[in-house]
């Protein structure tokens, strides 16, 4: 067994996608898209003895007056997520926080990751909730047919699926040339709600990287338009609600095919054997057509070298005490730490 720090990205990328626990947070384009708002990026790689990649993390990283901050997201990642080979991979990330002088690391985790977390505390990483939001998300229960889900929505929700269907709205799974459609869609969300998007070369590249069925499209048709799009990512026995969009002019919307394209997305989920379709998220419509809802897991957070445990105190009294919370978030503000990226 060797451990060696560095991967070429097309190596690390075959081995993502070959891993039911590769995701695009840890790939290699989301690494360099992450470039042009200040991060630098390295990878803790563990190979076997014919030098393949068996296990991994893509870490992100910046520069901050408060030393050198990591992330890694949805990671680490290892070969038939094996315990053993995760905690090798926990202790050559500690080799890069050492390289690079990192202060923390914080690491972002789903609920299906939980040898990853326990190789993480095995390791000194323990829950944080500073400067980490609380997320709650409603989820489509795929062990429940279409009648049992319908029958669990709330009255508004269950009619407006019924009725965009009568109203003639149609889903189906998109493909490669249904790229441009959606991501004509996706741009109207983001100009509706301010927020920056991934390049639609990105979407390009994850279907390309992981397969169709590994990054599902979605669209919901009307009169042969598209009208409303979503783009999920399938991890381990659950896909996650990721991307979307709508038509938002008043007729298009009053169609109401977002619950629509929601729902048969759980359908088209529950036959691909998965457990659980996360719409990422609580809003009012989530919320009313979920089986149930889900607490994400907190992130978590190590803190190295001599001084970790000032560091350590310093981050949990800054997201704790409301003068240091102000004076944490007007600086950051000011250094362009806070600017709206991409998700």
């Amino acid at each position: 067994m060797s451990r060696v720090h560095s991967s070429d990205d097309d190596e690390w990328d075959r081995f993502l996608a070959a891993n039911p626990f590769g995701y695009h947070e840890q790939t290699s384009q989301y690494a360099t898209l992450r470039e042009t708002y200040g991060f630098q990026h390295d990878r803790a790689v563990v190979r076997d003895d014919q030098g393949q990649i068996i296990g991994g993390a893509s870490v992100l990283f910046r520069r901050t007056p408060i030393g050198s901050l990591g992330v890694i997201e949805r990671g680490p990642v290892a070969r038939d997520d094996d315990s053993r080979l995760l905690e090798q991979v926990v202790d050559e990330v500690s080799a890069l926080a050492k390289r690079h002088r990192l202060a923390s690391i914080r690491v972002n985790t789903f609920e299906n990751q939980a040898n990853a977390r326990a190789a993480l505390v095995k390791d000194g990483y323990c829950d944080s909730r500073a400067w980490a939001d609380e997320e709650i998300c409603a989820v489509f229960d795929l062990h429940l047919s279409d009648e049992q889900m319908l029958s669990a929505m709330g009255r508004s929700e269950r009619n407006q699926v019924g009725g965009a269907m009568r109203k003639g709205v149609t889903v189906k799974v998109g493909r490669s040339a249904d790229m441009k459609g959606f991501y004509d869609l996706h741009c109207q969300n983001s100009e509706h709600y301010a927020f920056p998007v991934f390049p639609m070369t990105y979407f390009s590249y994850l279907r390309d990287l992981f397969g169709e069925q590994r990054v599902p499209l979605f669209l919901a048709i009307h009169e042969g338009k598209p009208i409303s799009g979503l783009i999920c990512s399938v991890m381990g026995d659950r896909m996650y609600a990721c991307w979307s969009g709508m038509d938002r002019t008043p007729e298009i919307a009053r169609l109401n095919a977002t619950r629509l394209l929601f729902f048969k997305a759980s359908g088209w989920g529950r036959e691909q054997g998965l457990n659980g379709f996360d719409m990422t998220g609580t809003d009012y419509f989530r919320k009313n057509m979920a089986s149930y809802e889900v607490k994400r897991p907190a992130a978590m957070r190590k803190h190295f070298g001599p001084f970790g445990w000032a560091h350590k105190h310093l981050v949990e009294a800054s997201a704790t005490s409301r003068l240091l919370n102000k004076v944490a978030v007007k600086g950051a503000w000011h250094l362009g730490y806070l600017d709206r990226i991409p998700h």
